[in-house]
């Protein structure tokens, strides 16, 4: 065992030798260096300086799921989806280290690594005046947990006075997270504006409302195109392929529908029968706008899977 100590509480990790490090890394994609990273450390001024990070663009920070790292899906495709629309500062969180675990022991590990995230960006905030009520949080899955521990951690040091943004939860993880208490996971308390899609709710996503706004696509537990999907990997990916394509505007997904509550999607099987506002769509939030409410639609099997803009 190379790993001694896991710091629950989300200082970091100790590793047998003795050297310490952070349970989250922070990679900067810039316009420009759009596939060359710099990686930024907390409270390391001259790390930001060396890169090509700038505060007045916008930030969109990308926090993958578990088993994975920040060079595979879904911080490939999202980092790109936004690259090809314009100039961001991109930082992918890495916290490949507790990913790569068992799923039962990465789980408790998770509000540590929202701590690290938060802290990160409060430093940020504090030495670059990155702007916070602008960040745009987009993350898959376990990592959306790790998201919404960013925003309750943020809450708490500013007591109250400071949050995060954005965060849009990109079929949050159900195992293990299947709890009443808002504490103890992604809740709509933890940014400015939550916005969730669900695509395998029920199995490996969560199916209950996440967010502000809620979206189900295709009923939200199961996805055309993915076969028999033994291990729902393709249905729980899908929730990044569809807001990919709609932040890169290769998708729309209109019309959507608007349920009264969530009692109403659930009696329908996924589905909503009220008539959703114009206003009403996928994609950066900051391009969007609020649209608070639970709503439904229906995809292609197959990229692109939503009509042309």
């Amino acid at each position: 065992m190379w790993i001694a100590l896991l710091y629950l509480c989300g200082l970091g990790l100790v590793m047998a030798t003795g050297k310490e490090f952070d349970t989250a890394n922070f990679y900067l994609y810039s316009p420009d260096s759009p596939d060359q990273t710099h990686r930024l450390h907390t409270n390391d001024s001259e790390s930001v300086l060396a890169s090509n990070f700038d505060a007045s663009l916008p930030t969109k920070v990308i926090v993958h799921g578990w088993s994975v790292t920040y060079v595979e899906e879904p911080v490939s495709q999202l980092r790109t989806a936004y690259q090809a629309r314009g100039q961001f500062n991109v930082i992918a969180v890495d916290w490949a280290v507790i990913a790569a675990m068992k799923y039962v022991e990465a789980r408790p590990l998770v509000p540590g690594v929202g701590k690290d995230v938060a802290h990160f960006l409060s430093f940020l905030a504090d030495e670059f005046s990155l702007d916070l009520s602008q960040v745009v949080m987009v993350a898959h899955s376990m990592g959306a947990h790790v998201a919404g521990f960013c925003g309750k951690e943020l809450h708490k040091m500013g007591d109250g006075q400071q949050s995060l943004g954005y965060i849009v939860a990109l079929d949050p993880a159900l195992p293990l997270f299947r709890v009443p208490l808002d504490t103890a996971r992604l809740s709509s308390s933890d940014a400015d504006y939550v916005v969730a899609i669900h695509t395998n709710g029920l199995v490996k996503g969560q199916m209950t409302p996440m967010g502000h706004s809620d979206f189900y696509a295709n009923g939200g537990t199961r996805q055309p195109g993915c076969g028999l999907d033994l291990n729902n990997s393709c249905a729980h990916a899908r929730a990044v392929l569809l807001y990919a394509e709609a932040v890169q505007r290769v998708s729309r997904y209109t019309p959507y529908a608007q349920c009264s509550a969530y009692a109403q999607l659930l009696l329908l099987g996924g589905t909503c029968d009220g008539v959703a506002p114009e206003s009403v769509a996928l994609g950066d939030p900051l391009e969007i706008g609020r649209t608070e409410g639970i709503y439904s639609f229906k995809t292609q099997a197959e990229s692109p899977y939503g009509q042309p803009f």
